[in-house]
């Protein structure tokens, strides 16, 4: 029984001390005031800026067109390969360009040869044996000539007949057409080939030399090949297809020269200018600054993930650092839309009052209820007037704080500057 009543005493005993303790803890926390976080205010940069995302796009693309129509008989690159300038990427069937080059060129090799025959000097002994052929048909014409006078007088006296006249005078025609022609082929000989026959053949030459090259210019390009270093984004054709002239085969984007292209909304359009600068940034650790080098000035509609109708217009931005980035690539964005270097508190320690800016400031441990006016507002921070640089604000002041009441600080914390 003893014990049962010292053991309740000294439950009474601890549970004394432990009421005693705590009422002065609470009467100590009544003493110190609200735990509250504040920020010293400072000078620094105030940025208001859009949030959206761009895609990284080559500086210039361009479509491979065949100028052949051929079936395709090799591919050597597939899409994402890298490609050096004049790497071939295609070939195209050359069969029937090869044979009609062959027969060109045994055409040519004939026409040659006719032009050197035609070209060559007369021969003097052609020229003495034409020179008796003329001699001998002007004999035989001049005696058939004499013999035909004869012959008439004989006619008219009624020695000979009609019929041998006639005979004889058609004999004398021959002759005659014979000493002419003896006369026009010893005059050509003399003279050599004529000059238009020799310009006919070497136009002939000259025709089928342009053939030949056109010939082996469209064999050339049947060897497809890349007009700049950079990288296959699509592939238009496979092989064994058949392709006419002006269809496309492949798509090829420059290497080390891109650019952002980004739809941004049109009411934020209003608020930018060329030149305003874009922080570009991804989850992979990736940042670099930019700038905003076209505005489009067009705004087009665009449906969003949301399914819901957008007015927006295209901006294009070019970037300081290409490390990293790649084409076809989605990066966030950060436009900046204003950009000031003022005194600044945060965001969080700003509130409305009837419509007025106020903060609370702290002052000899007691927060103090203070109007202030807005001259920038940022994402982050806000440009004021009404405060001096140092001066302590709370951050995200409860709904409690009241003007005058005694406060204990969590601890000073200077943001970051952007």
């Amino acid at each position: 029984m003893m014990k049962k009543l010292m053991k309740n005493k000294w439950l009474w005993i601890i549970s004394v001390v432990c009421v005693i303790a705590a009422g002065a803890y609470y009467m100590q926390m009544g003493s110190t005031g609200e735990l509250v976080k504040v920020y010293e205010v400072d000078k620094g940069p105030v940025v208001d800026y859009i949030e959206d995302t761009g895609e990284v796009i080559a500086e210039q693309s361009a479509t491979i067109y065949s100028d052949l129509t051929a079936k395709v008989e090799t591919i050597n690159v597939d899409i994402g390969d890298e490609v050096k300038k004049g790497d071939i990427l295609f070939t195209l069937d050359d069969d029937a360009l090869q044979y009609q080059l062959e027969v060109l060129k045994a055409t040519k090799a004939g026409l040659t040869a006719s032009k050197s025959e035609l070209e060559k000097p007369t021969d003097s002994n052609l020229l003495q044996k034409l020179s008796a052929v003329v001699n001998s048909a002007k004999l035989a014409y001049e005696q058939l000539s004499d013999q035909l006078k004869t012959q008439e007088a004989l006619l008219e006296s009624g020695a000979v007949s009609q019929s041998v006249v006639d005979d004889l005078s058609s004999a004398v025609d021959i002759a005659y057409a014979n000493y002419q022609a003896a006369v026009n082929d010893y005059q050509m000989a003399k003279k050599g080939t004529s000059g238009n026959v020799v310009d006919q053949a070497k136009s002939s030459l000259a025709a089928v030399d342009v053939q030949i090259s056109e010939l082996e210019s469209m064999i050339a390009k049947a060897s497809v090949t890349a007009p700049y270093e950079g990288v296959v984004v699509t592939k238009h054709v496979s092989i064994g297809d058949y392709v006419a002239t002006g269809m496309p085969l492949v798509t090829i984007d420059q290497l080390g020269q891109m650019y952002i292209k980004a739809d941004l909304l049109a009411d934020d359009i209003m608020m930018l200018e060329v030149g305003a600068r874009v922080v570009i940034s991804n989850d992979s650790g990736i940042e670099t600054q930019g700038k905003i080098r076209k505005i489009y000035p067009k705004a087009h509609t665009k449906v969003s993930d949301l399914g819901v109708e957008q007015k927006r217009v295209t901006v294009e931005i070019e970037f300081d650092s290409q490390v990293g980035m790649k084409l076809g690539y989605e990066y966030d964005l950060e436009v900046v839309l204003k950009e000031v270097e003022g005194i600044r508190i945060p965001d969080s320690a700003y509130f409305k009052i009837n419509g007025n800016g106020h903060v609370f400031l702290v002052k000899d441990m007691e927060v103090v209820l203070t109007q202030i006016e807005t001259l920038t507002e940022g994402v982050d921070y806000y440009e004021v007037s009404g405060l001096q640089v140092g001066d302590m604000v709370v951050q995200s002041p409860a709904t409690e704080l009241e003007d005058g009441m005694t406060v204990q600080l969590e601890e000073e914390s200077i943001m970051d500057e952007r």
